[in-house]
């Protein structure tokens, strides 16, 4: 396999992320999850039986255009790097490496600690983001509600609403804030994050 030698200039976060957006256009999704799990092509796209939880009928999908994943069973989701994070049990730069050796792209670089902090940190927060956007469309999508309503009222299907990535915030002001936490993140993190704020 052909590598290139792609060296940051010392710590430079920008640098470090124009490498991993580097990584990630290499590193097909499906070619990558085919290696983990058996897919079949669907139209363009790909499914699958979830790896991550237990099922009979296929609701794992990977969107090629996109180079995303997603679960419509239990809800995981994410891009490349999130599914080796996930299989094998590793942190974000470790994945990065293992899909930068996949693709052919040698990282060469002595990143300190606090540079690795800071990525991972990054990371953690558009995770956060994520699962919040998740919510709330989850909110406007599962009960009856105006929001909901208006949204039809306009013409607009749940199609659109999905592909826009709309939501609607329940009459609780700490609704958001236990669903993150239920899922492992921090309170810390959604107070660095803006989603809370203190009293």
């Amino acid at each position: 396999m052909l590598t290139q030698k792609i060296t940051p200039e010392g710590d430079n976060m920008n640098d470090i992320k124009d490498i991993i957006e580097e990584i990630k256009a290499r590193c097909d999704i499906a070619s990558i999850i085919s290696e983990y799990m058996n897919i079949k092509q669907s139209g363009a796209n790909y499914k699958g039986l979830c790896p991550f939880h237990g099922e009979k009928t296929p609701s794992f999908y990977i969107n090629t255009s996109k180079q995303i994943y997603k679960c419509f069973g239990c809800g995981e989701g994410g891009d490349v790097i999130n599914f080796v994070m996930k299989m094998e049990n590793l942190d974000f730069m470790d994945a990065v490496k293992i899909l930068a050796n996949k693709c052919g792209i040698e990282i060469n670089t002595n990143m300190n600690e606090e540079t690795r902090i800071k990525i991972e940190k990054s990371k953690k927060f558009q995770d956060i983001h994520t699962e919040a956007a998740r919510f709330y469309l989850s909110n406007l999508l599962g009960s009856k509600n105006l929001g909901y309503e208006y949204l039809r009222i306009r013409g607009l299907d749940d199609k659109i609403i999905k592909k826009f990535g709309l939501g609607f915030s329940l009459d609780s002001w700490n609704s958001l804030m236990n669903t993150l936490i239920s899922k492992g993140y921090k309170k810390q993190d959604l107070l660095e994050c803006g989603l809370i704020a203190k009293k």
